[in-house]
């Protein structure tokens, strides 16, 4: 996970600097951006609630990792259409926004 999450932030960095967008997504590709992003957002809900329920410590930083996952998912759904409808830059500083949270 560290290696990925230098990698995103090599690359939003990449992105910023040379001041160039992305493509824009096609209607398909932001409906399954979606469909994909917000399933794996309403697993981890229901995950995180079940952890949290738990009575065992392992299983309740299970929930925590789970919360973090689900916060994660929606800042970066949402840069990530934000970045797509109006101004590209915002999905990589969504990116480094991120890098830089304890998530």
């Amino acid at each position: 996970m560290a290696t990925l999450g230098f990698q995103v932030l090599i690359q939003a960095l990449e992105q910023l600097i040379q001041d160039k967008p992305s493509e824009k997504m096609t209607s398909e590709q932001l409906f399954w951006l979606f469909v994909i992003m917000l399933t794996a957002t309403g697993v981890k809900v229901v995950l995180w609630i079940f952890c949290r329920s738990s009575g065992n410590k392992i299983v309740r930083a299970y929930a925590k990792d789970h919360y973090f996952n689900v916060v994660t998912n929606v800042v970066g759904l949402v840069a990530a259409v934000l970045g797509d409808k109006f101004y590209w830059w915002i999905d990589p500083v969504g990116a480094l926004f991120l890098q830089s949270t304890p998530f």
